[in-house]
């Protein structure tokens, strides 16, 4: 029985693939098509299955160089045609899981830049966001190492905010250390090589909450006497302790715009 023959733009209407793409598969061996004594280049129908073959493995990722292997050296007992599917799958699960990571960096992002806008200025009272303390240090800079040496490590933990903590009495402030903080709500997406069983996790507690469009290192007592003040009118007792987090620090037309989430517990 006669194989049917194809001529390329056959194949090319046909399953749609460009007549410049066969070409190029025919040069480098992929795909090679046979020549009619009048000079005409066709493919049998076994070739239609290869190409198929081809644009399959296209879909999951293959390279050409990986498909020619395939084809050309065939599947050797050490690298199952099964083992190269499998490490294509997994790897397309890093991948997916890397982009659940991004939507949950830019989650985090929008809600600071939510409550730049609406807690600017104001004063609320809220509770701290149930978070884990990843790490704690005595100064920003070895947070800060710290901070590169485990985002390095595990991924997922990058989306950890610097949080000072300060001690305070009247206007006067004192560092009392650097938390790295990872939100509940980020967990899921870190890997679960880090032992997050050994860190400290923070329950929800309540808090007066504002933001200071000012850069953390330039916020002094002075900027939190009128909160300390809004929470009296309201019959709250604040502790003499206050956390801070630099949220957003970036240029404007008018200028650098930098701003700082600040809470302060409550008894």
């Amino acid at each position: 029985m006669l194989e049917e023959e194809y001529r390329i733009s056959e194949i090319s209407d046909i399953i749609g693939i460009s007549s410049n793409t066969l070409r190029y598969y025919d040069k480098i061996g992929l795909l090679k098509s046979s020549k009619k004594e009048n000079g005409y280049r066709f493919y049998t129908e076994k070739d239609v299955w290869s190409l198929l073959d081809i644009l399959y493995c296209k879909k999951i990722s293959m390279s050409l160089e990986e498909i020619s292997e395939l084809i050309h050296v065939g599947v050797t007992r050490e690298k199952t045609f099964k083992e190269i599917l499998t490490s294509k799958m997994e790897a397309e699960y890093r991948m997916i899981e890397e982009h659940h990571r991004v939507i949950k960096r830019l989650s985090l992002a929008l809600e600071d830049l939510g409550s730049i806008e609406n807690d600017t200025g104001n004063y609320r009272v809220t509770r701290f966001p149930e978070s884990y303390i990843v790490c704690s240090c005595h100064t920003f800079k070895e947070a800060l190492k710290k901070w590169y040496e485990l985002a390095a490590k595990y991924d997922g933990l990058e989306m950890s905010y610097f949080y000072r903590k300060y001690t305070y009495e009247g206007d006067e402030l004192k560092q009392a250390g650097v938390d790295l903080i990872l939100y509940a709500q980020a967990r899921p997406f870190a890997v679960s090589e880090f032992q997050f069983k050994k860190t400290e996790r923070l329950e929800p507690f309540p808090c007066v909450h504002t933001v200071i469009p000012k850069s953390l290192e330039n916020i002094t007592g002075i900027d939190l006497r009128e909160m300390r003040k809004w929470a009296e009118r309201e019959n709250l007792v604040v502790k003499p302790e206050v956390y801070l987090s630099e949220i957003f620090n970036f240029n404007s037309d008018d200028g650098q715009r930098q701003y700082t989430t600040v809470y302060i517990p409550l008894k």
